[in-house]
């Protein structure tokens, strides 16, 4: 094998562990988020607003990382997530924000799920299941 293929090689491979990584850190963190929100139900309209807000910032990071990592369908996960979370935040209304809480634990599901599907590390999907 000449350098050149061993470099590209190499290089694969360390780009393939970068986005497998993301994509197991995602899928955790929107099992998280997707899973909990039910105290959001008995929280303050500042809490609430805070909690999806902090969703919100996070999707846009997603999406400028999946669109950097040429995960377009994660990218457009992260978009759907956006979308409800700025759609409860537009509102300013406590009640508004809890009934649209369930799309938006629908959309970290949506992509937390597309994440598990993308990723290719099998250990890490296996200990997940246990």
């Amino acid at each position: 094998m000449n350098v050149e293929k061993v470099m590209a090689f190499e290089g694969d491979f360390a780009a393939d562990v970068v986005r497998n990584k993301f994509l197991e850190h995602l899928a955790d963190s929107m099992s998280l988020i997707s899973s909990s929100g039910s105290w959001l139900h008995c929280a303050s309209l500042k809490e609430t607003s805070r909690m999806i807000a902090m969703m919100r910032d996070i999707a846009s990071g997603i999406v400028a990382t999946a669109e950097s990592q040429g995960l377009p369908t994660i990218a457009e996960c992260g978009l759907e997530l956006q979308r409800w979370c700025r759609l409860a935040l537009d509102n300013e209304d406590l009640e508004v924000m809890r009934c649209l809480m369930p799309q938006i634990k629908k959309a970290g599901y949506e992509l937390g799920r597309e994440a598990d599907r993308l990723c290719d590390n099998r250990q890490w999907k296996a200990s997940r299941r246990e």
